[in-house]
């Protein structure tokens, strides 16, 4: 999905994890919802989430995150 102000991609990976990238295409700091739906994940499946950016394991997925500007998460 893509606008003037965000990007976001999803590819499934041949592990059978899903692989996301949200890019904040503005100025400023923006939070960026996480849509479970509608990257096939339903409320009561557990997933790990890695950042790659920060190096981090987190615990759940979130329901959205902050993306700093021009940044990405």
């Amino acid at each position: 999905r893509q606008d003037k102000e965000q990007i976001i991609l999803s590819r499934p990976m041949a592990d059978g994890s899903l692989a996301l990238a949200y890019f904040n295409l503005t100025d400023k700091a923006m939070d960026m919802a996480i849509d479970r739906k509608a990257l096939g994940l339903s409320q009561e499946q557990a997933v790990t989430v890695k950042d790659i950016w920060a190096n981090k394991t987190l615990e759940t997925l979130p329901t959205s995150v902050s993306v700093p500007s021009h940044g990405v998460f």
